[in-house]
């Protein structure tokens, strides 16, 4: 009797095994052949070194932050930051969207008590949907929770032992805010970092806020009228960002 129950378990688990190999063969197989190669047709921005393509696409739940800092700051994605590029925005959209869906629910919160941490959740909050999303509201739909945890990260003077590169990006938030006393924070911000270049763009963000108390450049993604002043504005330089 003992004998055979034994049997008889030994059956189950080798069926229950099997069954278990066999899905992952088989969804590990559907990677391989359908998704690798939407990764690899794409050679202006390879994968980062951290991404073990034999995992799939990578999870919120697979993501730390760290993994969000060593991507961001490649220095083959540095150059292009500030310019529009298919391929890097979908690689973006790929790999972190479902961490920055998290991010904008606070399931992710908890990376804020560390300087990495919050710096990582400002990048998913602030820079990641202005790549996602370009010219969608969907861009700039979590701009107000980036605000706070930049302000949590002052607050706890985490920017202090960030790289100045990397203080710049947690600042950010500041400087895309349409509130004229944050902005002004912006320029207080970038003049400590004594970069000129990024003060520079940071004086300009602070005073379209302050003639027009917008961004006149999002009123049409965000469908808001612009008025006269801001149509003739939009014709000249450094009228959109």
């Amino acid at each position: 009797m003992y004998t055979r129950n034994r049997r008889k378990a030994r059956s189950l688990h080798w069926y229950m095994s099997t069954k278990h190999r066999l899905s992952l063969v088989f969804c590990v197989e559907l990677f391989l052949i359908v998704l690798i190669p939407g990764f690899l047709e794409s050679k202006a921005v390879p994968l980062p070194e951290f991404v073990n393509v034999t995992k799939g696409p990578l999870m919120a739940s697979n993501v730390l932050p760290h993994a969000i800092i060593e991507f961001w700051f490649a220095p083959e994605h540095k150059e292009l930051w500030y310019e529009k590029n298919d391929d890097f925005d979908s690689k973006i959209r790929m790999l972190f969207e479902n961490t920055y869906m998290e991010a904008a629910a606070g399931t992710l919160d908890h990376w804020k008590s560390t300087a990495n941490g919050a710096l990582s959740l400002v990048i998913v909050l602030d820079q990641f949907p202005r790549n996602m999303y370009r010219n969608s509201p969907k861009a700039f739909a979590a701009d107000a929770k980036a605000l706070n945890i930049a302000q949590y990260a002052l607050e706890h003077q985490f920017d202090q032992q960030l790289t100045i590169e990397q203080r710049h990006f947690l600042y950010l938030p500041f400087e895309h805010s349409e509130d004229l006393e944050t902005q002004e924070k912006s320029v207080q911000l970038f003049k400590a970092t004594g970069d000129a270049d990024a003060l520079h763009w940071a004086v300009l963000h602070r005073d379209i806020i302050a003639r027009f108390g917008r961004f006149p450049h999002r009123n049409q993604v965000l469908d808001r009228r612009s008025t006269p002043e801001e149509i003739e504005f939009l014709k000249g330089p450094n009228s959109s960002f």
